[in-house]
């Protein structure tokens, strides 16, 4: 049942490959996951990738998938608060400076 839905979610993100060929180059499969999931969609990913597997993936992007508003959304809820200006004038996201957030409860 577990793979069933990993394999539906690589189906509706990937169409154009097969689900065994999508979910054999996880941080591929991470970032389509990322610019398409849904909120329960998301549910079901954090049973199967940790929060290392999301950070490697928005860290090595591959061209032509992340859209802006996905990539400000990941960098905010993994933690990370700024981008340098650098990273935010170029369009080569290699290029950027990641600052890590850290929130600190009362």
């Amino acid at each position: 049942m577990a793979n069933t839905l990993l394999e539906e979610l690589a189906r509706r993100y990937i169409w154009w490959k097969t689900p065994d060929e999508s979910l054999s180059d996880q941080r591929y499969f991470l970032q389509h996951a990322m610019r398409r999931c849904l909120f329960n969609d998301l549910k079901i990913l954090e049973q199967f990738f940790g929060k290392e597997d999301f950070i490697d993936a928005l860290q090595h992007p591959t061209a032509g998938i992340m859209d802006e508003k996905s990539w400000v959304y990941w960098h905010w809820k993994l933690g990370f608060d700024r981008l340098s200006r650098r990273c935010q004038l170029k369009s080569n996201p290699l290029n950027c400076q990641w600052t890590k957030h850290y929130s600190f409860a009362p």
